[in-house]
């Protein structure tokens, strides 16, 4: 049973609400009623039942009910060489052991944003679940985060490229962080051949100076460790970190710590919620806003971030070369959008967020959109180097004759993406889906018989 429109917390309330109508009710029938002690309490109980189903009509009410095989399961095939109808129909069968409501969808690029788009087009009309993604990793335009509301689970496909006995490897080969911003580095090392148990020591150097130390160990079922290097910048400038593994030096890692990752002047008649909310966002991802409330605009020529809610300069053509976002407003005809600038007429910020709470009591939606919104524009020039989000740090792709295992492990750092390679985690979960209490017809068949109870000990033992 749930409350649809109502968080955890009110859920309980409201039960907690209907137990003591529920006892009040008891209580109530069976101090008036005259008669023997059972039937005062079997009377109360059906009273008290009548009155809670009713507050049922009013509270809206909902009970999950299992659905099976109305959900979709799709088995998405990369355009990849190495992938070839054999391997396909053996992974179809292997996934409709326990998914039998499976459809296959091949694309004709190798680019996860439109493999993302893809799905979301397809979704319009099915229900999807789940997908299986066939690929071999050498994909293009990774920054797009899987917002579509169902796992995505990669199937490494292709010959493994050969490597060195031991390597290390970070998804980027510049970073700039703010002062005092504590990041996490991601580090993959990697073992070959390994034929006995073995420790390696890896260290982060700045100069002479050590900044971390990690041992790791590897047995002889793991090949591959996943580690993340804690940093801090607190003086400003440019610096150079060595990466080492044992005394050999295999990475090398421009860093350089800023006061700021972007400034943006914000113009807006008055303050406002969704205002509010940019700011939150902001600050989070070192963003300084400049604020200028006034109905009268006047933008610099040394303003190139800007925001505008529910105004628009006079002057709106000397804005075509800086990154703005146009909230609130429609946009003349004639002007053009250049690829750093967002419009949004129907401004919803604040609404989807306390609505995603209210719903879910989280806010992975408005968080995933405000990523997307800076990366594409305030912090456009920072992508691929810098750590303010996992979502910036963006592998250098370059395609390989094989399966490319660095843009792989990229992806399952994302949210709903993660690898299934094992047949006993490929379990089809039951579809549910939540239907009014007045929408069962048992519920009408107990209430009628709630009321013909009632009436019967009233005419014949009252």
């Amino acid at each position: 049973m749930e409350f649809i429109g109502f968080n955890e917390q009110t859920s309980i309330l409201i039960l907690v609400g209907l137990g003591f109508v529920f006892f009040l009710i008891v209580g109530f029938t069976f101090l008036k009623t005259r008669s023997s002690i059972p039937i005062r309490i079997l009377l109360g109980l059906i009273r008290a039942s009548m009155i809670v189903a009713l507050i049922a009509f009013i509270i809206p009410v909902y009970i999950p009910q299992r659905v099976k095989g109305k959900y979709q399961t799709i088995l998405m095939v990369d355009s990849s060489p190495f992938i070839q109808k054999k391997q396909i129909d053996s992974v179809f069968g292997l996934v409709k052991d326990t998914h039998s409501n499976l459809e296959v969808l091949t694309l004709s690029t190798s680019v996860w944003s439109s493999a993302l788009d893809r799905l979301r087009k397809e979704n319009q009309g099915k229900q999807i679940d789940e997908v299986f993604f066939l690929t071999d990793g050498n994909l293009s335009a990774l920054d797009s985060e899987n917002d579509l509301g169902f796992p995505i689970h990669i199937l490494p496909m292709g010959p493994l490229v050969p490597r060195e006995d031991i390597g290390l490897f970070i998804p980027f080969s510049r970073m700039r962080t703010v002062i005092g911003e504590n990041v996490q580095i991601p580090v993959d090392v990697w073992l070959k051949d390994q034929k006995k148990k073995q420790i390696i020591n890896l260290q982060m150097r700045e100069g002479k100076r050590l900044l971390f130390e990690k041992s790791i160990s590897f047995d002889l079922v793991e090949f591959y460790k996943h580690v993340e290097l804690p940093l801090t910048g607190n003086k400003l400038g440019k610096f150079s970190l060595n990466f080492y593994i044992g005394s050999r030096n295999v990475k090398e890692l421009k860093w350089e710590v800023i006061q700021e990752k972007a400034f943006v002047d914000v113009f807006a008649k008055a303050p406002h919620p969704n205002l509010g909310l940019i700011h939150k966002y902001a600050k989070e991802h070192h963003i300084k806003l400049n604020w200028h409330f006034s109905e009268q605009i006047k933008v610099d020529a040394s303003m190139k971030k800007l925001i505008f809610y529910e105004v628009l300069p006079t002057d709106y053509t000397s804005l075509s070369n800086r990154s703005a976002w146009y909230l609130g407003m429609d946009l003349p005809k004639e002007y053009r959008l250049n690829t750093a600038s967002l419009h949004i007429k129907d401004v919803r910020f604040w609404e989807t967020q306390m609505d995603e709470y209210r719903k879910n009591s989280s806010f992975f939606k408005i968080d995933s959109v405000f990523v997307r919104y800076f990366s594409f524009t305030f912090l456009r020039d920072l992508q691929g180097d810098t750590l303010s989000n996992r979502e910036l740090i963006i592998p250098l792709v370059d395609k390989k004759d094989g399966r490319n295992e660095d843009v792989l492990h990229y992806l399952v750092g994302k949210e709903q993406v993660d690898f299934s390679m094992n047949k006993n985690k490929m379990v089809q979960k039951d579809a549910f889906k939540s239907l009014p209490l007045w929408k069962y017809s048992y519920f009408w068949a107990v209430l009628l018989v709630l009321i013909l109870a009632d009436w019967g000990i009233r005419k014949w033992y009252i």
